[in-house]
């Protein structure tokens, strides 16, 4: 059994690409409540598409068959 070491979003950094897309589903699968998503964009960790987010098409993709098991491309 390994040990994880650091703050969730920590960890949530370490394994996402930067350009990348964090599905919220996907968040709260992972433990990641939608009070902890809403404290992650309030402090600026994360930020919300909708707010003018900025990825290209080819991060979305990966993004999506990543976290959603999908084979888009």
């Amino acid at each position: 059994m390994s040990i994880l070491y650091g703050t969730k979003i920590n960890q949530l950094l370490a394994n996402t690409a930067p350009t990348g897309l964090l599905f919220a589903d996907w968040l709260k699968k992972k433990s990641y409540s939608v009070q902890l998503q809403k404290k992650y964009r309030d402090s600026g960790w994360l930020t919300a598409i909708c707010t003018g987010a900025r990825l290209n098409a080819y991060d979305a993709i990966a993004s999506y068959n990543k976290q959603m098991g999908g084979t888009m491309l």
